[in-house]
């Protein structure tokens, strides 16, 4: 096997099948949004359910969290224009949802970015061939 080969295969497929449920933030498309579950209901729930379903739906995804192992990426955290330094984890329990922030190393620099807030912090460096990972997995895409 190439070390080019052996970069680009995810061995780990088995704690990804963990997850029942992935919600994918795009946080540079959000810029008057500061609170996770408030993403989700406008960048999902708004656009696939008519107003009068649109209630029941945001309950059900919250239902869903409470009960389901989910994991939530927030993608960009350095490209969102949010006022507070993250986004509001408010509503997300912590015991059935993992949420994953992507940000480039400049944002952490941030004094509002508290050390005692991150459980673990990664250095990636990208990803070599794009199609292995795109052939793999599919996700929900929360944006326009």
């Amino acid at each position: 096997m190439d070390s080019t080969k052996e970069h680009t295969t995810l061995v780990d497929v088995d704690t990804l099948q963990k997850f029942k449920f992935l919600f994918f933030i795009p946080l540079r498309e959000l810029r008057n949004q500061a609170c996770v579950t408030q993403m989700i209901k406008t960048q999902l729930i708004d656009k696939i359910f008519a107003d009068s379903e649109a209630k029941d739906a945001y309950k059900l995804v919250l239902q869903i969290m409470k009960t389901a192992t989910c994991l939530i990426i927030q993608d960009g955290l350095d490209e969102w224009p949010g006022e507070d330094a993250v986004p509001s984890m408010a509503g997300i329990p912590k015991d059935h949802c993992l949420v994953l922030t992507t940000s480039r190393p400049w944002k952490l620099a941030d004094e509002r970015i508290r050390n005692s807030k991150i459980d673990i912090l990664l250095d990636l460096e990208g990803i070599a061939i794009l199609e292995h990972l795109t052939k793999m997995y599919c996700c929900v895409y929360l944006a326009n």
